[in-house]
């Protein structure tokens, strides 16, 4: 994408979660915005639990810039919430967003977002805290539970256990309540 630095990170640990890092330039944000905009729609559709963050320098395009409002409302169409409530920026601005698709937003809580001075730079510095809700969730298929078929017959299933030491065998519960 021309005037925009991005980059892509695929993790895949229990579930596959990618983050787009992105940077627009402010004189490149009116040309860059809608290339970058076809980009995430792309990603969207490829990766269900997509985080997209970076600064996109929005309020460079002006107050109420059509192309701003037009970026948003297609984020929330292809349902990536943005989270920053705030100014990220020592001038008075939010120019870092944080769009969590709706699959991240089920399978991940967040829990916070703090937001800390950096002295060696004009924005802030964000950061995240989030709680796995669903890390054991299967996302292709429903759990199967596979049982061998010498374990269905129970004389079989006792045969494979083999003998039970005559130190561990008590009285019957029915004798027991019986007393």
């Amino acid at each position: 994408i021309v005037g925009c630095e991005s980059l892509l990170l695929k993790l895949d640990s229990r579930v596959q979660l990618s983050l787009l890092l992105t940077y627009l330039p402010p004189s490149c944000v009116a040309t860059a915005l809608p290339v970058l905009l076809e980009g995430i729609a792309g990603l969207a559709v490829e990766f269900p639990r997509l985080m997209v963050l970076g600064d996109f320098n929005l309020p460079s395009l002006g107050e109420s810039s059509d192309a701003a409002q037009e970026f948003m409302a297609s984020m929330m169409a292809m349902d990536l919430t943005q989270v920053i409530q705030g100014l990220t920026h020592r001038g008075g601005h939010t120019l870092d967003l944080v769009f969590f698709s709706g699959q991240w937003s089920n399978d991940f809580d967040l829990r916070g977002i703090v937001f800390s001075p950096l002295s060696w730079l004009d924005h802030l510095l964000l950061r995240l805290d989030f709680s796995a809700l669903l890390l054991h969730r299967r996302e292709a298929e429903p759990i199967r539970w596979f049982r061998p078929r010498h374990l269905m017959d129970p004389d079989g299933f006792q045969r494979s256990l083999g003998g039970f030491p005559d130190s561990l065998v008590r009285e019957p519960a029915e004798s027991l309540v019986a007393a």
